[in-house]
């Protein structure tokens, strides 16, 4: 599969056997650029944190390289769950099944912070896991995640993040615009929103 055959509205529904060495070829920034948003702002590296979307892992073996230890994820496609929960390292402490409807299934406070990196874009995570991940959250956790050029231009997701802000349920800690699949000439913003 070359680089110019990749259509980065599809590239969510690859195998998991190819995830890896597609999003390499691609030059995939968002797990680097996530992990070094929460390690600027201090995030403890020993605390819980969830990660909606694990995908085959990538997320978080980059938090694993920057110190974060105690790491658990969902994760809704079972092929994936099954290659992420046997990436060598132990990157992950659980991963559980959810198909990014209802609630998600821990107690708010579980976590102190959490991750959805790659996953929110059209037909494929809806904009409501911002909400989750921020309810999972207390007050001074963090939650990190990107909205790439396939979302940002969506009135749902960049309408969940003003919503927060403007009601002061959360401040923006970080923004920055940047690469992200290069590959396939792919932008994305990485957010850190600080609960209040």
């Amino acid at each position: 599969m070359a680089e110019e055959d990749l259509d980065p509205r599809v590239m969510h529904h690859l195998p998991a056997r190819d995830y890896d060495r597609v999003m390499a070829e691609c030059g995939y920034q968002g797990p680097r650029r996530a992990a070094a948003a929460l390690a600027g702002l201090g995030a403890a590296r020993d605390a819980p944190l969830i990660e909606f979307g694990t995908g085959t892992g990538l997320v978080g073996v980059a938090l694993r390289s920057l110190g974060f230890t105690v790491i658990d994820g969902f994760e809704h496609n079972p092929e994936m769950l099954a290659w992420a929960s046997g990436r060598p390292g132990n990157v992950y402490r659980q991963i559980r099944e959810w198909d990014w409807t209802g609630s998600p299934p821990a107690a708010p406070g579980t976590y102190l912070n959490a991750a959805a990196i790659g996953i929110l874009a059209p037909s494929y995570a809806p904009a409501s896991v911002i909400d989750a991940g921020l309810r999972l959250i207390p007050s001074g956790g963090l939650f990190v995640f990107s909205l790439s050029d396939l979302a940002r231009g969506e009135p749902d997701y960049i309408g969940r993040v003003r919503e927060n802000v403007d009601s002061g349920f959360v401040e923006i800690a970080f923004r920055e615009y940047g690469r992200f699949l290069p590959g396939v000439d792919l932008s994305a913003d990485i957010y850190v929103l600080r609960r209040r």
